[in-house]
């Protein structure tokens, strides 16, 4: 087995206690079920970074195995899922799968929505959920991030970037947010949080597009979902963010 539970961790994380308490009972859970060939279990997106809203954010998580999981183990792993009773993004990958700088990215399968999805064409989000957790991660079970996931090369984050911004609009929550977060990983090479990365946007953009930045950043700290369906204002501004991305990318 590859260590206990990281309760103290877990109990530094910014969100409700009852997240925090179902958190960490899946985690267990997740390790008891593979045992021995579990190799960690690493917590990212906004809750590692520190700006999980309960209304509207996800609980990311990526479970690293040996080897891949069997159906009867996942058949288990989604019971867990299930009494957990928070929004789950789950993520499980070999050991092998984590090293590999391509994308679509191998994975074992996704547990979102309770259900498991078999993804044997690979993940496009796996590779930049990977730097993530290598950035900010934190070990629920194991051994630290950085000691097991390596970081990923900019020009194969790079490509998973560019594959991500067509889809951020049909696709994710907050996407005013979410185009100001590939634009920042364009500029620096790193990723950030949806915060972080819509406070840079209001320093670095053109001012026609602080108030609509500054109502993302509202929106976002007081859980209101953005499921109306983008406006023109929002399509214009992806354009002009896949603008800004164009001109960084060309930059000598």
């Amino acid at each position: 087995m590859p260590g206990a539970l990281n309760r103290r961790a877990i109990a530094s994380l910014r969100c409700p206690g009852v997240v925090a308490e179902r958190l960490a009972a899946y985690a267990e859970q997740v390790a008891s079920l593979l045992g021995d060939g579990l190799v960690g279990i690493y917590l990212h997106g906004s809750l590692a970074r520190g700006c999980f809203h309960p209304a509207t954010s996800d609980v990311d998580i990526i479970v690293v195995s040996e080897a891949p999981c069997s159906d009867t183990a996942l058949a288990q792993v989604l019971l867990a899922y299930r009494r957990a009773a928070i929004p789950l993004d789950v993520t499980f990958a070999t050991r092998s799968q984590i090293q590999r700088n391509e994308t679509p990215a191998p994975i074992d399968c996704l547990v979102k929505m309770g259900k498991v999805f078999r993804q044997s064409e690979g993940s496009q989000d796996f590779i930049i959920n990977r730097q993530d957790t290598y950035e900010s991660g934190i070990a629920l079970v194991g051994p630290r991030p950085r000691d097991v996931v390596k970081p990923v090369p900019w020009q194969t984050l790079a490509k998973a970037l560019e594959c991500l911004f067509p889809v951020v609009l049909p696709r994710f929550k907050n996407p005013v947010l979410m185009v100001c977060r590939i634009c920042h990983a364009f500029a620096k090479h790193v990723l950030c949080s949806k915060t972080a990365a819509g406070e840079w946007a209001l320093e670095e953009f053109n001012q026609r597009w602080r108030p609509l930045i500054q109502s993302a950043l509202r929106d976002y700290a007081e859980g209101v979902p953005a499921d109306a369906g983008p406006d023109e204002s929002v399509r214009s501004f992806e354009q002009y963010c896949a603008e800004y991305v164009t001109r960084v990318r060309t930059a000598p």
